[in-house]
């Protein structure tokens, strides 16, 4: 699903109009990504979590050169669905 299809959704569910409903799309966006690169968990109960972890430096094998190298410490986003999310999907899916 695109952003652009969110604010439809949002629009049709919602009295919002479509410049409110991008308005307040983007802005949860920016909320959110504000808060990851402050290394916040954002915590929607019923729905998930979205934290940072941190993958290790490992290594790792250039084939065309033969090299080995070091792949650099990372951060990445992760998303855990709660169990109610979880269970709507399973439903839905039968």
């Amino acid at each position: 699903m695109t952003k652009k299809e969110i604010i439809s959704e949002l629009v049709g569910r919602t009295d919002l109009s479509t410049s409110q409903a991008t308005h307040a799309v983007e802005g949860i966006m920016d909320i959110v990504a504000d808060a990851l690169v402050e290394g916040k968990t954002i915590l929607l109960r019923g729905f998930g979590c979205i934290k940072l972890v941190t993958r290790a430096a490992k290594p790792a094998r250039n084939i065309s050169k033969g090299e080995t190298i070091i792949v650099p410490e990372r951060k990445r986003v992760k998303f855990t669905a709660y169990n109610e999310l979880q269970e709507r999907i399973n439903r839905a899916q039968k």
